[in-house]
């Protein structure tokens, strides 16, 4: 139930006859003796009268005895769930001579027809129908309409009409002198509707009659706001009378109401406000309708213009099921991390393809507002239409009204950093504000317990202790006169040096800014490789790029055992996807991006075919590890290169046996790799993530389980199995011959190197004393490479430091055949620990 308070009622109290209020605060209609007409035509839900008629083109009321005072005030709360028109209206009757509204004569207030209004009418007896007070077109024609209307009536029957929102401030829609002096007794509500599409769309409440109090309080002034470069916005308590240019200083050019705010008004400038420069603004001789005069105002004021990344995107909701606690309805949060109060009026969001202009609001300096669909958010500015956001990925940017864009994020599912929150319900949250172009090292999923922090502040906020030097991250070449780059953030401009070419300056490519096309002063030639080098770049972090150099070359077609699989993980550990390894052997550098990946079903055709969706070179001698999670990898695995780990789809592998294809654009096998777990090394008993690694680029190609040391996988790397090249000595060696554990920095460990012809060794390595007894076990059935190195620390296996002296250590190797070598290698522990 609605509570308005009137002010009519507080000054005046409702003993005269025929002043009244009514809340329908009843629990039934049948409680209101007052009033008659078309009873079953309404009902009371929570407090407030509704329609019920299911009758199509009909009319239906309600009446009460009520004989007004000559000055009088009236007021009533009305909802309309439709988009008013000529046969769908209601009719307030202030002054009625018949309880029988249809045939009455008196006042009435029409809320909607043709011209979706509300206007005051005179109605006599014989029909004739008069509009007094003509009101705004237009304010009727929402799909619901919710509004406070009042009316005053003064001695010299001089009427008022206005509206406002719920609990807002009234607009006056008009005024006029009516000579005409209808008497009536009666006060009553009257519906017209006409299909079933209008029935009970209808509500009333909070309903007043009283005597009209005169304005006794002067004009004040409500909000007083810096719109644009050229726009001043005011608000009055009360609509002010003569309003005019001369009543401001600095004197605008023009004066107009604001459209957007019902009783506010623009003030416009010829010359353009300097933003941040504050500068004196007056007002003064504001008059009411009743010559009362508002205080003057001398103030300041200063208009602001939003830079880049004063608002930014500071938490997505992109994928709100299953709900941890949230409501769930995707929506994403802005910050404005500036000191001044920022208008988001006809900003437009992008998500992907799709956008939305924004709706008048201002938002704060250091304060939070969330765009969404619908949902209970704080701070939540809802937006029909509001665009959908991708839960595996997608491209959002945000623009100001002329265009310019303010931030702009690429996400994708890798950003959460948790297995478990990319899966839905919870949020992606900024780290630092401060740094936000710095793209995925800024963003990790939320901690708050109901999944985020719409409207607050961020639950991993935080400084980002190691922000990342601007750098080239891919690179492609479209033809032999362009240049695309691809960087780690988002940065504004940048410039270049390629070696043998001019320095090119050039602007980073919208919406993401994440980009570059460079047009090269000359054409790239084949078979020869450049270097492109990032030498300054304008980003938020301010930090200078990297001195790292971006190799590449004019790609070339590939050919049959140029590019090679070189390594794949068929049967990776939980959390982890498959990976395939591509090397290239050959001399011509290759764009990625015109190779497929696929497998064969059981008839030996191709099944999966999936394209390589990479802006990216591999030269020769070059590495590529392709997988759809590279964070799950490179957490699992030591990814040495990370940028030679590439996440994009690829083909699912069976865990057992199947088939690896390459092919070019045109369906050319380039390599194909038949796998089976049954090539792992013999020995090994569990093979669940280890990859099989190729042990040279000869064919027929050989294929070996990659070593324990080197953690069961090297993607992205050289092969931790290969077979070598020339004939080699199998031996192990210790360096120094005598080290000293004592943690000074200096032959601290013992290493034992070891270099063998082929793979497939297991060793055991064990420690003994100058006794013969052992001390320390190093290895035990250890999958080795060809080529590497295990440390003692000079600990026994308690983890005890052992004493001075001689001690030998004995190393077992053998291989799938049953061979077995053994070697025992001196070293001496020189002094103890400090």
């Amino acid at each position: 139930m609605l509570t308005r308070i009137v002010c009519a009622l507080l000054c005046a109290p409702l003993l005269a006859y025929g002043q009244f209020s009514e809340n329908f605060n009843v629990s039934g209609m049948h409680e209101l003796p007052a009033w008659k007409g078309s009873d079953s035509s309404w009902t009371i839900t929570n407090g407030v009268l509704k329609s019920v008629s299911n009758r199509a083109n009909a009319t239906f009321y309600l009446s009460r005895q009520a004989t007004t005072p000559t000055e009088v005030q009236w007021e009533w709360w009305i909802r309309l769930d439709f988009n008013t028109s000529s046969t769908n209206y209601a009719d307030v009757f202030l002054v009625a001579d018949d309880d029988s509204l249809p045939a009455a004569a008196g006042y009435f207030v029409r809320i909607g027809n043709t011209q979706d209004e509300v206007s005051l009418y005179r109605k006599t007896r014989n029909g004739t129908i008069t509009k007094l007070i003509d009101g705004r077109d237009g304010s009727t024609a929402a799909t619901a309409n919710e509004l406070m209307v009042k009316v005053t009536r003064t001695a010299n029957n001089e009427w008022q009409l206005f509206t406002s929102p719920p609990d807002g401030r009234f607009t006056k829609e008009g005024k006029m002198t009516d000579t005409a002096t209808l008497q009536g007794g009666y006060f009553g509500l009257l519906v017209r509707q006409s299909t079933s599409g209008f029935w009970g769309k209808h509500y009333f409440d909070s309903i007043a009659c009283a005597a009209f109090v005169p304005d006794t309080n002067p004009p004040l002034l409500v909000q007083l706001e810096v719109r644009d470069s050229q726009h001043i916005f005011v608000l009055f308590s009360e609509t002010p009378d003569s309003l005019n240019v001369k009543n401001f200083s600095p004197l605008p050019a023009m004066l107009s109401q604001d459209v957007s705010t019902p009783g506010g008004y623009l003030l416009y400038y010829d010359t353009p406000f300097v933003s941040t420069a504050p500068f004196a603004f007056t007002i003064n001789n504001v008059r009411d309708e009743v010559q009362l005069i508002m205080p003057a105002l001398d103030t300041s004021l200063v208009y602001y213009r939003p830079q880049r990344y004063d608002i930014v995107m500071n938490e997505i909701f992109a994928d709100p099921s299953p709900s941890v606690g949230l409501p769930t309805f995707e929506y994403v949060e802005l910050y404005n991390r500036s000191d001044y109060p920022i208008r988001l009026d006809g900003w437009r969001f992008f998500a992907g393809e799709d956008s939305v202009i924004l709706p008048p609001y201002r938002l704060p300096a250091d304060s939070f507002v969330v765009l969404c669909s619908a949902g209970k958010f704080n701070r939540a500015l809802t937006i029909a239409h509001f665009p959908t956001l991708g839960n595996e990925q997608d491209n959002l940017g945000l623009y100001d009204a002329a265009g310019s864009m303010m931030h702009a994020v690429s996400y994708t599912k890798e950003w959460y950093q948790s297995d478990l929150r990319k899966e839905g319900g919870w949020s992606l949250e900024m780290i630092d504000a401060n740094a936000a172009c710095s793209g995925q090292a800024n963003w990790k999923a939320s901690t708050a317990l109901l999944g985020g922090t719409p409207g607050q502040v961020n639950a991993v906020a935080g400084l980002l202790s190691e922000q990342q030097s601007p750098a080239i991250v891919e690179l492609s070449t479209p033809d032999s006169l362009q240049l695309h780059l691809a960087f780690n953030y988002v940065l504004d401009s940048i410039a270049v040096s390629i070696a043998g070419m001019a320095t090119q300056a050039v602007a980073s490519t919208p919406p993401a800014f994440l980009s570059a096309t460079i047009t090269l002063p000359e054409a790239l030639r084949t078979g020869r490789l450049y270097d492109v080098q990032l030498i300054s770049a304008k980003s938020c972090s301010g930090l200078s790029p990297t001195n790292e150099s971006f190799s590449f070359g004019l790609p070339e077609p590939a050919v049959a055992g140029g590019v090679i699989i070189n390594e794949v993980l068929f049967n990776p550990p939980p959390g982890v996807e498959d990976f395939v390894e591509l090397f290239n052997s050959g001399k011509q550098v290759i764009d990625l991006s015109q190779l497929y990946l696929a497998n064969r079903k059981a008839d030996g055709s191709l099944d999966n075919i999936t394209r390589i969706a990479a802006e990216r070179q591999l030269l020769p001698g070059g590495y590529v590890a392709l997988t759809g999670q590279r964070l799950a990898l490179c957490r699992q695995y030591a990814c040495k290169a990370v940028r030679d780990v590439i996440q994009l789809p690829i083909p699912s592998f069976p865990d057992d046996a199947g088939t690896v294809v390459l092919l070019d654009r045109q369906g050319t096998v380039l390599d194909e790799f038949a796998y089976s777990e049954k090539q792992h090394f013999p020995l090994i008993t569990n093979r669940e993530g280890i990859s099989l690694e190729r042990l040279s680029d000869q064919t027929p190609a050989t294929w070996h389980s990659a070593a324990s040391q080197a953690g069961h996988a090297t993607p992205g790397y050289v092969n931790s199995q290969q077979s070598a090249a020339g004939a080699s000595t199998t031996a192990f060696s210790v360096t120094p011959e005598v080290f000293s554990p004592d943690n000074d920095g200096r032959d601290d460990l013992a290493f034992i190197h070891y270099n063998f012809t082929a793979p497939g060794k297991v060793a055991n390595i064990t420690v003994f004393d100058a006794a013969g007894r052992r001390v320390c076990l190093l290895a035990r059935n250890h999958l080795l490479g060809n080529t590497g190195r295990l440390t003692w620390n000079g600990l026994s296996d308690a983890q005890e430091a052992l004493p001075v002296g001689a001690y030998v250590i004995y190393a077992e190797v053998f291989d799938a055949a049953g061979r077995v070598e053994r070697w025992r290698l001196p070293v001496m522990l020189g002094r103890g620990w400090r």
